[in-house]
């Protein structure tokens, strides 16, 4: 789910994910290039994800639990 809100001038996205989650070994390097645990994949979507939202000098909210 995604949802979109405008907030003190900026654009606030909240990305709510309800996958199996990411084992909490793999999380120091889920954003590296060419780290994928499945067979089939490059382990380039993440990576190019954070680069583009970097470019736009984004910045994370702690992520609910």
């Amino acid at each position: 789910m995604i949802k979109t809100q405008r907030q003190e001038g900026q654009a606030v996205i909240e990305i709510c994910d309800t996958g199996h989650g990411i084992a909490p070994e793999r999380l120091p390097r889920l954003f590296e290039a060419y780290h994928s645990s499945r067979p089939r994949g490059s382990g380039l979507g993440l990576p190019i994800a954070k680069k583009i939202v970097d470019a736009h000098k984004a910045r994370s909210a702690s992520p609910a639990r």
